[in-house]
């Protein structure tokens, strides 16, 4: 698989997770994304603004799921990252 597509199936996995063993399913899939490629960019877009670390996912899975959606997006300083990453995750940090 293209790694773009595994990029996208793997963010659509971490949205999705029931499905990730569903091969008809994965047709349908595949199947969509062909028909709305044109749509592709502004999907990744949405997807990469909408996504939050879901209850009991570490941060180092989270940040996996990040940066699959990233690789489709235009590459971004690590200031930008950052300030998408601390935000839509649910961990906390101590100051001393």
């Amino acid at each position: 698989m293209d790694g773009a597509c595994r990029a996208r199936w793997t963010s659509y996995i971490h949205n999705n997770p029931a499905d990730e063993k569903d091969y008809p399913r994965f047709l349908e899939w595949t199947r969509t994304l062909i028909k709305d490629n044109v749509n592709f960019d502004s999907t990744v877009y949405e997807e990469y603004q909408g996504a939050i670390q879901r209850e009991g996912q570490s941060p180092l899975d989270f940040d996996a799921y990040l940066s699959a959606v990233e690789r489709e997006l235009p590459e971004a300083p690590d200031d930008v990252r950052a300030n998408i990453f601390f935000p839509n995750s649910t961990m906390t940090f101590e100051t001393r």
